[in-house]
């Protein structure tokens, strides 16, 4: 369970509004103060106030007395199958991403139109969902290479140089290759995920990147060098249960979402570094001008390549691929920015060649 003695403002509204959910009335939250915390809801909520008012109160309480965790732990106990109450943890995680300097700067103002104000609770739901559809690829077992997540039922994208050496040609037997979905650091400690192999026709498509990219030629990126390989898995994993209880589901790519624009917010679900899942968030620095190509700041390692790209909705908009490729190529100064390939030309010649519906 998330630690729950120095609250962020984050945690508040999110346990806030799962106190709501599962608890409809004071009434409701009245018998589980007396009965499980030996307090009432009389005592501790305003006089005059109204119910949304009575539970802020309870909270500012519960901190300042030291007894949220057990309010925490005593509402999970009466209430276990609580959708928002479940979530909590994953609001405890994501007040912990790191945040570049940029974004840490106190705003009080709306100053990405486009980007809005997101529902917290549902925003979190798919957040766990995408993070469900996210896995380390390996090969041999144990040994990570990449990441990957799914976008169908036994479809998974991820870089076309996380898996080219299994490719005709190369040195890897693909029958060794496995995707590991579920390894993650939860309340409970390190999950360590479950094995998939791919499908023994695993190549749906697959595209390269540029040879200025692969540091073959000067190539620049053209349609046909989007660094994306689509795998087919041995078995449907987007319809089998996930961890949550849930249907795993996927991630769908289609129809192409609109280029995202410079500045705009961004996140990318990754295993840096062979990790247990991560988030990191960043935001985009420019877009190339032919569309096929986008630069971020959110902080990526060894290991996140294949990782997705989502805006502030947790809508796919790019395929990491890349740091800096400009630092990679001299070691000079610090790294500026990382790369990704736009989703709209990848899910464009998937959805053309009948691959995605």
């Amino acid at each position: 369970m998330a630690d729950w003695s120095d609250p962020t403002p984050f945690q508040l509204q999110a346990l806030h509004e799962a106190l709501l959910f599962a608890f409809p009335s004071h009434l409701d939250l009245d018998s589980l103060l007396m009965l499980r915390l030996g307090k009432t809801y009389a005592a501790l909520a305003p006089v005059l106030g109204n119910y949304t008012q009575g539970v802020t109160a309870i909270l500012q309480q519960a901190r300042a007395d030291g007894w949220l965790g057990d309010l925490v732990r005593q509402a999970l106990k009466a209430k276990p199958r609580s959708p928002k109450l479940l979530l909590l943890d994953r609001s405890a995680e994501l007040a912990r991403v790191e945040l570049p300097p940029a974004l840490g700067v106190g705003l009080e103002h709306i100053v990405r139109e486009a980007q809005g104000l997101q529902d917290l609770m549902p925003w979190l739901a798919r957040l766990e969902t995408i993070g469900q559809c996210t896995c380390r690829i390996e090969y041999p077992v144990n040994t990570a290479r990449g990441t990957g997540w799914l976008v169908g039922r036994d479809l998974l994208l991820t870089n076309w140089h996380v898996v080219d050496a299994a490719l005709p040609g190369g040195t890897w037997d693909a029958r060794e290759i496995v995707c590991r979905f579920d390894y993650a650091l939860t309340a409970q400690g390190t999950q360590p995920g479950s094995e998939l192999r791919l499908a023994p026709a695993w190549c749906v498509d697959a595209s390269p990147p540029s040879p200025a990219e692969l540091g073959t030629g000067a190539g620049a990126a053209t349609a046909d060098t989007l660094d994306f390989a689509l795998l087919r898995l041995a078995r449907p994993v987007g319809d089998e249960p996930a961890p949550s209880g849930n249907s795993r589901r996927w991630i769908e790519i289609g129809p192409p979402q609109p280029l995202p624009k410079a500045n705009d917010i961004v996140f990318v679900v990754q295993h840096p570094q062979g990790l247990p899942v991560k988030l990191a968030a960043g935001d985009v620095h420019s877009v190339a001008a032919d569309g096929l190509r986008l630069y971020h700041s959110a902080n990526t390692q060894g290991g996140s390549s294949g990782s997705v790209v989502l805006d502030a909705r947790l809508q796919p908009v790019a395929l990491h691929h890349a740091g800096d490729l400009l630092y990679g190529a001299t070691g000079l100064g610090t790294p500026q920015r990382n790369q990704a390939v736009p989703i709209a030309p990848i899910a464009g010649r998937l959805h053309a060649a009948g691959h995605l519906t």
